[in-house]
């Protein structure tokens, strides 16, 4: 980023030290945000199931469950099933077929 035009000159670094520490500074500044996220995801989680411990009519991977009016306390499904639906929509076999047909 910032510190790489700064650092480096194509594949050789005009500052090692400089590099070596923001590198490291990163990796650091990684791990730290990772940990934190899968930390706070557990906590979200085991808020759900704390809610939903007693409800024996509805299994903890229904539709719906983790949301409390408007708010969703864990976005991640249905971020994963947008992510799904958009690949799955550039895959439709009409465009599939169009494309094979211009390859032709």
């Amino acid at each position: 980023m910032f510190l790489n035009k700064y650092d480096f000159v194509g594949f050789y670094r005009k500052h090692p030290l400089v590099a070596n520490l923001s590198s490291l500074f990163f990796e650091c500044w990684h791990l730290s945000l990772t940990v934190s996220y899968l930390i706070l995801r557990f906590i979200k989680l085991m808020i759900i199931v704390v809610i939903y411990i007693g409800r024996f009519d509805v299994p903890i991977l229904a539709q719906g469950v983790g949301e409390i009016g408007p708010i969703r306390l864990d976005a991640f499904p249905f971020i994963f099933k947008q992510g799904l639906l958009a690949v799955d929509a550039h895959r439709h076999p009409y465009i599939e077929r169009l494309g094979q047909m211009v390859r032709l």
